[in-house]
């Protein structure tokens, strides 16, 4: 049987790693032998699913490209592999299994950012010679033209066994369940609220350390949106005097806590000190309304397909396509696009919350999305197949 790499280097965020956790324990249900490739800032995150990476390459997103380079082609001349599966847009692993004449997939949330020369990081011509370029996403996803790469297949966010047993068993819990079984991970639920809103957006999107000035990937102002939205969001609904509940990860809570001073008809819901996959999951069921900051990133909302969704694309101004797909996605009935800057924001929002008939109809929607696209183009199928004719 082949022996796969897996490389999950080099992307921020737990999003890139939930897919490469995925991959793994498929790999793991099939007896595939795989070996874990990643850097230094992600061995953290890979804790979090109890995941041991094999390779650790010591690099960070400070490090010159050419040194970049150097220490992965360092570190992969040391592994035994025939096929490299890379979970994120940057290129040297693709480049080196390329360099080594080693087949590989790219497999990422977007198209890549840019395209340029060696030694960029984003290396167009690794790209062509992918064997397939794998855009997830959680609906047929139509990429914006010009795409400058021509192996690019749109396919359904990868889920393993383990996860669709995971979605099937929270599915039926009630509300009281789910709070008795996950709530040991987060701090008090508000008792018998008007709404419960989900907020789904890492922290990652306003730890200023992920900026470009750092050497991260977020420019100044998509940060800046990021940080804006939430503000805005929590003052707009302590405005509203009503009993709301925010579900929100840590860092997200704290960029509005002088806000949530002014408004204690607001209580915050925020993870304890452990994060939890199924626990999460379990959030996006126990909402009212899920607000998620990428349409296409989200495999749980459709999944669960409870039709509460509404989609916020921030950074947006063509930040990794989310503002077109959150475009797309309504025009299919799957969300309420809701603009992170709109000025009517929170009369939007409650009009949808109050309006199950639409609720209704886009529960069906995304059901018989679910069943379809993920049947039909599964990421995870994709990859498995490639590996298999190899």
């Amino acid at each position: 049987m082949k022996k796969v790499l897996i490389d999950c280097t080099l992307t921020g965020g737990r999003g890139p790693a939930k897919k490469a956790v995925e991959f793994i324990w498929e790999c793991q249900r099939l007896g595939i032998p795989y070996k874990l490739m990643t850097d230094k800032r992600l061995v953290a995150i890979l804790n979090d699913f109890n995941i041991k990476p094999d390779y650790i390459v010591p690099v960070d997103f400070s490090s010159s490209n050419e040194e970049v380079y150097s220490l992965f082609e360092k570190t992969m001349s040391q592994i035994p592999y025939d096929v490299l599966i890379k979970f994120g847009a940057r290129t040297p692993g693709p480049y080196v299994a390329r360099k080594q004449g080693k087949p590989y997939i790219i497999i990422d949330g977007g198209l890549p950012d840019s395209y340029s020369s060696y030694p960029s990081m984003y290396d167009k011509d690794t790209y062509e010679k992918a064997a397939i370029f794998i855009v997830t996403s959680n609906f047929p996803w139509i990429p914006t033209p010009p795409i400058f790469i021509k192996n690019v297949r749109v396919a359904y966010f990868p889920l393993s066994g383990k996860s669709m047993e995971r979605i099937e068993k929270i599915k039926v819990l009630s509300n009281s369940e789910i709070k008795r079984k996950f709530g040991k991970y987060f701090t008090s639920f508000a008792k018998n609220p008007t709404l419960s809103i989900n907020l789904s957006m890492t922290n990652d999107y306003v730890d200023s350390k992920n900026r470009t000035t750092y050497g991260a990937w977020l420019k100044t102002y998509e940060y800046d949106q990021c940080v804006g939205f939430i503000r805005r969001l929590i003052t707009d609904l302590g405005s509203t005097n009503k009993n709301i509940e925010v579900i929100l990860d840590s860092k997200i809570a704290r960029v509005a806590t002088d806000v949530l001073e002014e408004f204690k008809n607001i209580t915050i819901v925020t993870w304890k000190s452990d994060w939890d996959y199924e626990a999460e999951i379990a959030l996006d069921m126990l909402s009212d309304i899920t607000i998620s900051r990428a349409a296409n990133y989200q495999p749980f909302i459709f999944a669960l397909s409870r039709g509460n969704s509404i989609t916020s694309a921030v950074p947006a101004s063509g930040y990794m396509n989310e503002d077109n797909a959150a475009i797309q996605a309504q025009a299919l009935g799957f969300t309420e696009n809701i603009p992170y800057d709109d000025e009517r924001y929170i009369e939007r929002l409650m009009a949808f919350f109050k309006d199950k008939n639409k609720q209704v109809n886009m529960a069906k929607n995304q059901k018989q999305n679910f069943e379809s696209f993920r049947k039909n183009n599964n990421s995870l199928t994709l990859l498995l197949n490639f590996i298999n004719s190899l």
